[in-house]
């Protein structure tokens, strides 16, 4: 997970031992989703088997249950499997051009110049692959 929007703001990550820091954030009122963990267990977690990297809390909880863009959005990244019918030479093509869409994506993490890279990384690989292999 690289972000967690609630309502179409960006919410603060922030680590479990922040949140520890706070004894009563399980307990807190629902309120305006201000920050989010991924590595805090979630309450009622029933097992160790059930622990998966898609878990993460919200601090304080959302009052009401919302859908849409008014929910809770998450911005991940995902690795296509193995399995998938992809060209082996493809692949860095798009992580670079994924790479340059995040760099240019509208958050404080914006990065003109680094956008720029990357989308030129990836037309430098496509004009080699187009070199070099045969079609």
């Amino acid at each position: 997970m690289v972000a967690v929007f609630h309502n179409k703001l960006s919410l603060m990550r922030s680590s479990s031992r922040s949140l520890d820091l706070n004894s009563t954030w399980q307990s807190d009122g629902g309120g305006t989703p201000e920050e989010w963990s991924q590595d805090k267990l979630p309450p009622g977690l029933d097992g160790i088997a059930t622990i998966n990297p898609e878990h993460f809390a919200v601090h304080p909880a959302p009052l009401v249950s919302a859908t849409g863009d008014s929910g809770l959005t998450i911005l991940e990244v995902a690795r296509p499997s193995d399995d998938v019918l992809l060209p082996l030479y493809l692949r860095p093509y798009i992580i670079y051009r994924t790479v340059a869409s995040f760099w240019g994506g509208d958050t404080d993490d914006r990065d003109a110049a680094g956008e720029e890279f990357w989308n030129l990384v990836a037309d430098i690989w496509m004009q080699v692959v187009r070199e070099k292999v045969p079609i």
